[in-house]
């Protein structure tokens, strides 16, 4: 049966959350969540603290395990006063690793590359070589600032990707489908794409200045598919609401007048 690892990096934006969480929500429910499509969820959200936005850190935390109170998951808290989008990504990693390997070793299979310890995740080195370790474990991608506005749900596409065998499945309009890039738009990873992702980030020398998601692009799946029009984007809008713009480069998420700076218009 599938494991879910949901990694999700949000901020204090907790009116934009109601709306969006309801609908992953209904994503992540259907008869087979929970019974016997998928055995467990566990969701590491990193919360970037910024200063724009007036929400409290806590609130939003609160929010989001409201709306899911009556789910079985497992939500892992990462809080962060000074946001940072590399930073974030950088602890989802880890965060992800580590969980993936303390199951497989509880279940018998001593973990991924030796990498218990991830540290600096020196020990992942040869990613190539785990393959599906561990089968079971699918990575879901998902950012706050997306919009469910499909039918389908969470089994749906995790039976897909195990009947087609791919590693990487985009739950959107993907702008470059023949380039088979890792972008960081809502998709489906197989543990072994997650792992080398993961290995080809945490390997660069850590630089808070640089956009993770063009450190992790150039990483191609093997065998990926595209699944249309499940999320698109509503963040950038929300932003605009609030007379805000978001910087082209994405390279300090969370530092004020960098990531985000009043609208000129």
């Amino acid at each position: 049966m599938t494991k879910l690892l949901i990694l999700t990096t949000a901020t204090n934006r907790a009116d934009l959350h109601k709306h969006v969480f309801l609908g992953y929500k209904r994503f992540l429910t259907s008869k087979n969540v929970y019974d016997d499509g998928i055995k467990k969820i566990v969701w590491v959200v990193n919360i970037d603290r910024i200063d724009d936005f007036t929400t409290s850190v806590d609130f939003v935390q609160r929010r989001i395990e409201k709306i899911f109170s009556n789910r079985k998951i497992d939500f892992r808290w990462l809080v962060r006063r000074e946001g940072n989008f590399y930073k974030a990504v950088r602890t989802l990693f880890k965060q992800g690793v580590k969980i993936i390997n303390d199951d497989t070793g509880k279940d018998g299979g001593g973990g991924i590359g030796g990498v218990d310890g991830i540290g600096g995740v020196d020990g992942i080195g040869g990613v190539d070589g785990i393959g599906g370790v561990d089968g079971d474990w699918k990575v879901l991608y998902l950012e706050d600032d997306w919009w469910y506005r499909d039918s389908r749900h969470i089994d749906f596409f995790t039976s897909m990707m195990k009947r087609e065998r791919l590693d990487y499945l985009e739950l959107r309009t993907c702008p470059t489908p023949t380039e088979r890039y890792t972008y960081f738009a809502p998709s489906l990873w197989s543990s072994s794409h997650f792992f080398r992702v993961a290995s080809h980030f945490l390997a660069e020398k850590p630089n808070r200045c640089q956009d993770p998601e063009q450190i992790c692009k150039p990483v191609r799946w093997k065998r990926g598919g595209e699944a249309k029009y499940v999320f698109v984007d509503i963040g950038r809008d929300w932003l605009k609401n609030q007379g805000l713009t978001k910087n082209n480069n994405k390279k300090l998420r969370g530092a004020r007048n960098m990531m985000y700076s009043p609208d000129s218009e």
